[in-house]
């Protein structure tokens, strides 16, 4: 690049301001390296390093509801404003507060604020945010307050809560590992403390407060337990007609979606859609899992009833594809007319037409599904039918590949010793799936050698 040119510069100054974090992060890191004689290269750099800088500081003001700024979360939050809210409200409190906020950036820059002079300052300019928010005290904070009002009319008193309320979520933070452990008397009482601190800034802030810091967590499921840690493991029906049920609601709500892929999946769509079904099955069973532990509940409660619907939909669609297993397995490895002996089918395999590759993508398709649903059937209620459905896979799969290979060692002219090998090749690889590759490799060395 050649001299200069400061029209230029000022637009590249722009494009970096308005640019997401991201591309800031990957821009500082490219340009990291010097740039000797190149002046122009070396003033983007330092914009970008600066751009840097002043993020890092204001996502240092603003930890804790840092998350609530961007797209929501699958499960969904009742708390969640645009990116550009969060640049504008650090703009605005740059405006009103310059001195306390510069002093801010100089603490971030070397890496001093864990400090309580320095707590204090982050959670002093947060609350002069809030209230900047609500006088619109500087044209910034009024473009933020036109930004939300344009959401819905509560939004901006929503942001200005939360900028309350962030001094609070701030300490909490750093307690929430202990409130997601095991639980005693004094960490249970912690929790009720930072909720009721929460509710003295506003009577409805206790929800808010659990808002923001169920946007940390690194399961949504894990609100459950700081629920239990304010209501002592609840009831469902108490909890079902408080101001926290929003919370258990949007996690049923995420465990029926997990059901309609579960129940949606078939076999013809292949390995990948096979265990996409199953994670979502053992995901939906880990919130299940945090229901029965966290919340006590009954039958007859309004969350025990929906959570036991669930259960019974995940199983019985799990049932239903491992009772499909034996039938898919012998459409993709055929046999002549079999009797079976202990539960396993006897018979001679059939070659007489090459495999067909339908059946035999739906065999592999279950069988990975079997395996990739094992880790919550105890959890669901299906372990009789998943151990049923592998012992007899895994014994069915050894006897069609110890009839296939004495058919080979035969070396009988009749039969068509190459396709018998393609069959005997598909038996591994489905065993692999059924057993472990283990037993695949066992079938592989012995057709070799036959």
């Amino acid at each position: 690049m050649g001299a200069v040119n400061e029209s230029k510069l000022g637009t590249v100054r722009t494009l970096i301001q308005a640019a997401p974090d991201s591309a800031i992060r990957s821009l500082a890191q490219s340009l990291s390296g010097t740039m000797d004689g190149q002046e122009a290269m070396q003033l983007i750099r330092g914009m970008v390093t600066d751009e840097a800088g002043d993020r890092r500081s204001r996502d240092a003001v603003f930890a804790p509801i840092v998350p609530l700024f961007g797209p929501a979360l699958q499960t969904g939050r009742a708390l969640c404003f645009p990116s550009t809210a969060l640049k504008r409200v650090w703009l605005g409190l740059k405006l009103e507060a310059p001195h306390e906020t510069h002093e801010a950036i100089e603490r971030a820059r070397d890496n001093m604020l864990d400090t309580p002079a320095a707590i204090d300052l982050l959670d002093g300019l947060c609350r002069t945010a809030a209230a900047g928010l609500r006088a619109k005290a500087n044209p910034e904070f009024a473009a933020v307050d036109a930004i939300l009002t344009n959401m819905s009319p509560q939004s901006p008193e929503a942001l200005a809560v939360c900028l309350e309320l962030t001094p609070i979520a701030r300490a909490a933070l750093q307690r929430l590992p202990q409130w997601l452990g095991v639980l005693n008397d004094e960490k249970s009482a912690a929790a009720r403390v930072a909720f009721k601190d929460a509710v003295d800034v506003s009577e409805d802030s206790g929800p808010r407060l659990l808002e923001i810091l169920y946007a940390h967590l690194p399961e949504p499921r894990l609100i459950l337990r700081l629920i239990n840690a304010l209501m002592h493991r609840p009831i469902d029906k108490y909890v079902a007609n408080s101001e926290l049920a929003t919370f258990g609601e949007r996690l049923m709500d995420d465990i029926d979606r997990r059901i309609e892929v579960v129940t949606g999946f078939s076999p013809d769509q292949g390995v990948e859609a096979a265990q996409a079904a199953a994670s979502e099955a053992r995901q939906a069973a880990l919130q299940i899992a945090e229901f029965d532990e966290q919340v006590e509940l009954s039958r007859e409660g309004p969350w025990g009833r929906r959570i036991a619907g669930q259960k019974a939909a995940i199983a019985h669609a799990a049932e239903g594809w491992l009772k499909r297993i034996e039938a898919e397995m012998f459409a993709a490895l055929p046999l002549h007319t079999a009797a079976k002996r202990r539960g396993v089918a006897r018979g001679r395999p059939r070659l007489t037409s090459d495999p067909n590759e339908d059946q035999v993508a739906r065999a592999r398709a279950l069988l990975a599904y079997m395996q990739a649903i094992r880790p919550c059937a105890e959890r669901l209620g299906f372990t009789s039918a998943w151990a049923k459905a592998a012992e007899t896979t895994e014994a069915n799969l050894d006897a069609y590949a110890e009839n296939l290979l004495e058919i080979v060692r035969a070396h009988d002219p009749d039969t068509d010793e190459d396709r018998a090998r393609r069959y005997l090749e598909i038996a591994a690889e489905l065993l692999a799936l059924a057993s472990d590759e283990k037993a695949a490799q066992i079938v592989r060395r012995r057709a070799a050698a036959a």
